[in-house]
């Protein structure tokens, strides 16, 4: 099960390859493939994508909260004043 993005032309999903973590992917349509945003260990489970479909907001793998750009290109920029354990404060939508 996925997010559609607000611009309504993909779909935001958590999955992992075969032997590896769980990792944040957008899924195109249009093209039919699947591109990994995020790097291992973020959480499948907190994430909410941009209003402008941009950037998703995740727990990272050190249990931060990051700004993952959706292109994959650009570097995760980390959410200020969010604590470890504040991420019950994320939800999907």
């Amino acid at each position: 099960m996925g997010t559609v993005f607000p611009d309504g032309k993909r779909v935001l999903f958590s999955g992992n390859e075969q032997g590896k973590g769980v990792r944040l992917f957008v899924y195109d349509p249009a093209s039919g493939k699947n591109e990994a945003i995020t790097p291992e260990g973020v959480s499948g489970t907190a994430f909410v994508i941009s209003p402008d479909s941009q950037t998703v907001a995740a727990i990272g793998p050190i249990k931060k909260g990051y700004l993952f750009p959706v292109t994959g290109s650009g570097e995760p920029r980390v959410i200020a004043g969010l604590n470890p354990g504040e991420q019950r404060q994320f939800t999907r939508g």
